[in-house]
């Protein structure tokens, strides 16, 4: 018996190429998406998944996201994402960030 898939492709129908737009950074700040930005500042604010799924989003998509977040900011931990957070409102703001194991 034929799938659905082998009889489409017999009948000469194939899958639509999706418009993609840009491709953006892959790496680095400018890579994350508003919503990988705002789970960022839940999770600096000290936020576990669950708690921060209180906010609309279930604990797997906040984990999705921050998954995605230390992929793309090449970190593994969360002390390392307020830590890189920090870092980068004192360079946005002039500042110079405050030194490993000050209180900012």
């Amino acid at each position: 018996m034929l799938s659905v898939q082998e009889v489409l492709r017999g009948a000469g129908v194939r899958r639509a190429q999706w418009a993609t737009g840009a491709a953006g950074p892959g790496s680095g700040w400018q890579a994350l998406t508003r919503t990988e930005l705002a789970v960022t500042r839940l999770i600096d604010s000290g936020l576990t998944n669950g708690a921060a799924a209180g906010l609309g989003l279930s604990p797997n998509t906040i984990g999705t996201h921050v998954r995605s977040i230390f992929a793309k900011l090449g970190i593994h931990s969360r002390v390392q994402l307020a830590n890189a957070l920090h870092r980068r409102e004192a360079e946005l703001s002039g500042r110079s960030p405050a030194p490993p194991g000050t209180p900012d």
